[in-house]
């Protein structure tokens, strides 16, 4: 048995845009986030990685939930326990995009309206964060286990 990872993921939504993370080796979105360090909180790592991240002040924060996450990369088994937050932040707007201190990370806004169509991971995020925008505030929660 692994013992999972455990990280934190911002929600942060400006004029009907969500800002997303994009691996640049492959198609693979996600929220801004990060590994929550030994001693931490999670609102101690979110607020860092935030910094980190978007070079950004996270001024609110809001709980949303927890998603397991088990696959494989590279026959190495990864397993990931994700903390997702609403964040807000009144410096990041799409008219300007952060630039992500990790060099196989881009940064960037994707419309509301399309975020059905983004290549987001775990695909339960992508179920959740669109029930989220379209008004369900129920307590985020999910496992999932990719072959």
């Amino acid at each position: 048995m692994s013992f999972p990872t455990l990280r934190v993921r911002a929600l942060i939504v400006s004029d009907a845009h969500v800002l997303l993370s994009r691996l640049l080796s492959r198609p693979v979105s996600f929220l801004p986030g990060g590994r929550v360090d030994s001693g931490e909180t999670l609102e101690d790592a979110l607020r860092r990685e935030v910094k980190e991240e978007c070079e950004a002040d996270a001024e609110a924060i809001e709980y949303l939930g927890a998603v397991e996450h088990r696959w494989v990369e590279v026959r190495r088994p990864v397993h990931d326990l994700n903390h997702f937050f609403l964040v807000s932040c009144r410096t990041l707007t799409p008219s300007d995009t952060p630039r992500c201190n990790d060099a196989a990370v881009e940064m960037y806004w994707a419309p509301i309206e399309r975020i059905g169509l983004e290549p987001i991971k775990p695909e339960s995020v992508k179920r959740l964060l669109r029930g989220w925008l379209e008004g369900d505030r129920s307590i985020w929660w999910a496992y999932e286990h990719e072959a």
